[in-house]
């Protein structure tokens, strides 16, 4: 929700279904890599190791987003 409002934004109009468009298909590869990953190495070592390796991903991801949009105006 919180890319989609920043996006709304920040975007022209002229390219905003383009942008949206990129932004759902990386959301979308990025969760079919993680899968695929995980699922690759869930027999070989402690399911813990991968979960917590997901959680800290998403952790950095969340702390990054929001360094770069701190500028936007609050809603």
């Amino acid at each position: 929700m919180m890319s989609n409002y920043a996006l709304q934004l920040e975007v022209p109009d002229a390219l905003r279904g383009r942008v949206f468009a990129t932004d759902v298909m990386i959301a979308t590869l990025a969760i079919s890599v993680s899968l695929l990953g995980v699922g690759a190495v869930i027999d070989h070592v402690n399911p813990r190791l991968p979960i917590a390796i997901c959680g800290a991903l998403t952790l950095g991801y969340a702390l990054v987003w929001r360094l770069i949009t701190r500028r936007l105006p609050p809603t």
